[in-house]
């Protein structure tokens, strides 16, 4: 197939380009276009052109359509095997690659160590979390004179995650922070005055009059004259607000009200006090007052905590040869400021093609200012589909260079013909969209025409209950319909478009994808899809720390590394190491003695059922002077059976895979902190602590539905989409701290009465971060959706709330009704597994 005039359009300018690309618009397939069209017109080398993507996969694809492309035109050309070859050393790779070869270019300008390494996610969390409390643990005592050691901890946390932007915020002095209020109280105030609700209340108000001795006249009259005076720009609009909020609703008879009107004021007077409370609520809390003084005392010993912290990681960094992503942005940007570096990048790259532009920080935004210069500059987005705002990517990135391509004399155009949706289901996601993302939205068209089946393609359910129940045994009710539904279009031969093909084909469970907002509940939906016979995989998602196969490997870590931790032992006794039933444990407590150790008790126990426990323990103990953690690990399961018990529960795959990452990674610890037990320990402690989320080992899908979030589903597609726990709501926020490049550093304090108190800047940022995750929530819904070619299932546990409450108005724009799933006690129950096949063997792990 070749390009559309859009692809075209985008492909074969001369210009710089911005591509707004819709979900499944082809943009890869563009993208090779463009690096072609710069080959073949433009003449020029790979090595001059510099492709970035988001993540090494999607790097890969697009190298491998590169030179599949290159491979299809250039048949006869007199250096075709050259430019293959240059293909294969060009710099077609992620930001952060692109930012490690500019730090290795220019060591000095950069500052960046020689010979460096660079860390993965949880690497460098690991490292960091090691260099960050040695680092508190040698700071200047001064510093906690001031600031408590849990609050500058917490903060400093914060702010290193974004170094650069973090220096730039604490430039700021305490007098920017009265000016920022000023102008967000004053902005308040114009909202105010401009709100459509107050001003037809307030029409509603001056339509009616009643007796001058009624109090519903009174309080009529005291909100007019308060009204007057917001509309005389008085600068006593606080006091005109607060007459408002005070107005007593009691009283009011129908016979002094003889032009009618009573009831109409009486519910405009209500809005009306509600109204000023929220904005009086807004208005207070931008006043600058004793948390703010509090924190202008705190922020010089914040600097110099904060840059004493930075400079201790980064002279440990520079020791170790070792850097994280932060570093590399840090570095290269800093090599970058220097004209001489930006003069070489000029002269070897001359053009620049950027891919999920959208989900650009402000850090790597100014590498590409810098790296640009007059190069042809094509970048590929869709503002519908930033959902990384927890990485500091900012969607007006995107919109800001679309701005400045198209003043320097670009183009901005968009790719609007789908290659993945279906003509019906399409058109439901653009009536949806068309209210959910409101001013983001532009329909996108369907290539495919032809439905491959019987709609509705697009269907919602929401289990109801008259009684109290609890959110789980909801979700499993939830989960059991889903599973029924997914069981049923399988049995029925439902037919979806096979994208190889081309033709239609029936269902197979590979085909499904199960795609929530987090994935800690996508076990319930696993569990009720094994319950009913389908094949379903876990892919992974959230922090391997937070499975069960890690915790009991943490557990027994734990216990060897210091014998007398009682908690430790008991998980390790009550895990699938040894299945010690509660029953046992609680017996064999009513024997233990003051002062005496669990490890002391079991061991002099007679109980039958802890003789094997006490046995390899034991001899697991006498091994930890001599073997490493990872192999200490090996004898468990040699001498348990563990991972043979494992191997016959339920979703067996997965917690394999969980068990083997839990060995890699206390490998991959050993290589850093050296082998032994009581270091090891430690480490796992810190990066428990830290909250470091080390990630699960990915699994393939083979033919079985997928479960994942929506964030790793990005980029990728199904034929049915099914969107879970749309009713569960967004975790409240319990940062700290807020900071801004523009702006400054913010941060929540305790006052008097130990209540969290918010300095004035702290509201500020947070009413604007709150804006951006609800939108970001918005955009979350639709990449979600689009990642279906045939048909897209929403269900919810609870008739509202969280996404829910989010999509119903763009369900009833696209007429799509919620349909009601009676709640079924028998969920309060455990589900029904089928029989298991004969007990698989136990891994063999060799010492």
């Amino acid at each position: 197939m070749g390009l559309t005039d859009d692809q075209r359009n985008a492909a074969h300018t001369s210009s710089s380009v911005a591509v707004t690309a819709g979900a499944g618009t082809g943009k890869t397939y563009m993208l090779a276009a463009r690096y072609l069209f710069h080959l073949q017109e433009q003449h020029l080398s790979p090595l001059e052109v510099v492709a970035i993507t988001f993540t090494e996969r999607a790097a890969n694809e697009l190298r491998s359509r590169i030179r599949h492309t290159v491979f299809t035109e250039f048949p006869d050309h007199p250096e075709r095997e050259e430019i293959i070859a240059e293909l294969e050393a060009a710099q077609i790779s992620t930001i952060h690659s692109l930012c490690a070869r500019i730090c290795r270019d220019h060591p000095d300008e950069s500052g960046a160590p020689i010979n460096f390494e660079v860390l993965d996610d949880a690497e460098g969390a690991s490292a960091a979390a090691t260099w960050f409390d040695e680092a508190l643990d040698s700071m200047p005592q001064d510093i906690f004179d001031l600031i408590s050691f849990s609050l500058l901890k917490a903060v400093l946390s914060d702010l290193l995650k974004d170094p650069i932007t973090a220096e730039r915020a604490l430039a700021f002095e305490p007098e920017h922070w009265q000016q920022l209020a000023e102008e967000a109280r004053m902005q308040v105030f114009s909202d105010l005055k401009a709100d459509p609700d107050l001003i037809a209340d307030l029409s509603v108000l001056r339509s009616f009059r009643g007796k001058d001795d009624d109090l519903k006249e009174q309080a009529r009259r005291t909100v007019v004259e308060a009204a007057i005076r917001l509309e005389q720009e008085s600068e006593e609009w606080i006091p005109a607000l607060e007459a408002m909020t005070n107005v007593g609703l009691r009283g009011g008879s129908e016979k002094k009200w003889p032009d009618g009107g009573l009831a109409e004021v009486r519910d405009s007077l209500k809005r009306i006090r509600d109204i000023a409370k929220d904005y009086l609520k807004q208005a207070k809390s931008l006043e600058y007052g004793e948390m703010d003084r509090r924190f202008a005392e705190m922020l010089p010993a914040l600097r110099q905590a904060f840059f004493y912290v930075r400079d201790f990681m980064r002279l440990e960094k520079h020791r170790v040869g070792q850097l994280d992503f932060a570093d590399l942005e840090e570095y290269a940007l800093r090599a970058l400021e220097h004209e001489s570096v930006r003069r070489y990048y000029s002269k070897r790259w001359r053009a620049f093609l950027v891919d999920e532009f959208q989900d650009t920080n402000p850090i790597q935004a100014e590498i590409l200012s810098h790296l640009k210069g007059t190069a042809c500059l094509t970048i590929v987005g869709d503002e519908k589909q930033s959902i990384y705002g927890f990485r500091r990517a900012d969607v007006e990135v995107f919109q800001r260079f679309k701005s400045e391509i198209e003043d320097d004399g670009g183009i901005h155009t968009r790719l609007s013909l789908s290659f993945r949706t279906h003509f019906e289901l399409m058109g439901s996601f653009n009536r949806i969209f068309e209210s959910v993302l409101d001013k983001l939205h532009s329909p996108l068209e369907s290539h495919r025409q032809e439905s491959p089946h019987t709609g509705p393609h697009l269907k919602v359910f929401s289990v109801t209950t008259d009684d109290k129940i609890n959110k789980y045994a909801l979700q499993r009710t939830e989960a059991r319909h889903m599973a029924g539904i997914i069981k049923q279009m399988l049995d029925g031969g439902v037919e979806v478009h096979d994208k190889n093909t081309g033709d239609l084909r029936p269902l197979r469970p590979g085909d499904f994808a199960i795609l929530s907002r987090v994935w800690q509940p996508l076990d319930i939906y696993l569990e009720a899809l094994m319950s009913a016979g389908v094949p379903a995989v876990h892919m992974g998602g959230g922090s391997l720390f937070e499975t069960r196969e890690a915790k009991d490997a943490i557990s027994l870590i734990r216990f060897l590394a210091e014998p007398d931790d009682d908690l430790a032992l008991v998980a390790v006794l009550r895990s699938p190491f040894f299945a010690v039933s509660d029953r046992v444990l609680f017996i064999a407590s009513q024997a233990l003695i003051d002062q005496k150790s669990w490890w002391e008790h079991v061991q002099t126990s007679n109980h039958p059922t802890l003789v094997r426990p006490v046995t390899a323990l034991n001899e697991l103990v006498d091994q930890s002077r001599t073997l490493s953690p990872s192999r200490l690990l090996q004898l468990a399961d040699r001498l348990t059976g563990y991972s043979a018990v494992i191997a016959n529960l339920v979703n067996a795959e997965r917690r394999e895979a969980d068990w083997r990452g839990m060995m890699e990674l206390v490998r991959s610890l050993e290589q850093r902190c050296g082998e032994d037990i009581f270091a090891l320990n430690r480490r796992l402690k810190h990066l428990i602590q830290a909250m470091v989320e080390a990630p699960r080992p990915p699994l393939e899908a083979h033919n079985a539905v997928s479960l994942m979030t929506i964030h790793s589903a990005k980029g990728l597609e199904w034929p049915v989409v099914i969107v879970p726990d749309l009713s569960r709501r967004r975790r409240s926020d319990s940062r700290i701290t807020l900071f801004d490049a523009l702006r400054g550093v913010a941060v929540k304090l305790m006052d008097q009465e130990g209540q969290a108190a918010k300095t004035v800047l702290y509201s500020i940022l947070e009413q604007e971060h709150k804006k951006r995750e609800n939108e970001e929530s918005r955009r979350l819904i639709y990449v979600a959706l689009t990642r279906a070619r045939d048909h897209v299932i929403l269900s919810s546990a609870e008739p509202a709330g969280g996404y829910l409450d989010i999509i119903l108005d763009g369900l009833e724009a696209a007429d799509i009704p919620v349909e009601q799933i009676e709640f079924d006690p028998a969920d309060l129950l455990s589900f029904q597994l089928p029989e298991t096949e004969k007990p698989k063997p136990a891994s063999r792990m060799l010492i």
